[in-house]
Parts: C-alpha cells; structure tokens; sequence
C-alpha cells in the first residue's frame, strides 16, 4: 500500500510542478494516476473488511454500536486515511482530465482558424 501511495503522490508532484504540460505527458499522469488508485481501492476494501469485521466481532462481545465504531476507527485507521487519499487523488485526476479537453479544444480551434 505504500509503495502505491508514494506513486499516487509522485504523479501529482508531477503534475502541480508546472502550468505548462504536454499533451502526451498529462495522457501518462492520467493513465498512471487510474492504474494506481485501482491497486489503492483493493487496500481500501481490505481496510472495509478489516473495519466491519471489528465491529462485527464487539458488537457480538455486546459493544454498543456507537462504540464499536469508535473502536474500529480507531484499530482500522487506514480506513480513513484510504478513502480521503483517494477523495483527493480522484480530484488531481479530474484536473488533469480537465487540462486534456482544454489543450484538445485549443489544438481544434487552432486547427480551424490558424
């Protein structure tokens, strides 16, 4: 999990470094930055299942509900940490998505008029 969290990390790096992308370049980050959260959502389901399976196990112990989720947050923290890293990373991915349909109808309008 970490290993593809310092790959998710480095592409937005990437991508916040400059204003001036190419093309090809911003294709690659996109491509990367899916793959990665693809791999990342096989963790988060993980965590899911580890979360509920603690819940599960307390609420059998006769834990109010209440707090055998307080609990499970606090022995499943990556859960947490997991869904809003990837909150995050779906919204770089937007951007970069954002900037190829802008720089698409730049290079079609050039093409037109120039």
């Amino acid at each position: 999990m970490e290993e593809t969290l310092n790959r998710i990390t480095e592409i937005i790096e990437e991508f916040n470094s400059s204003n001036n992308h190419n093309p090809q370049g911003l294709l690659d980050m996109g491509r990367n930055l899916s793959s990665n959260l693809f791999f990342l959502e096989k963790f988060r389901i993980e965590s899911h299942l580890n979360y509920e399976t603690v819940i599960y196990s307390l609420k059998n112990q006769d834990w109010k509900i209440n707090a055998a989720i307080n609990e499970a947050k606090i022995k499943v923290p990556e859960l947490y940490m997991l869904r809003r890293t990837m909150e995050s990373a779906e919204s770089v991915l937007g951007m970069i998505r954002t900037e190829i349909s802008w720089i698409k109808t730049e290079m079609n309008n050039t093409n037109i008029h120039g």
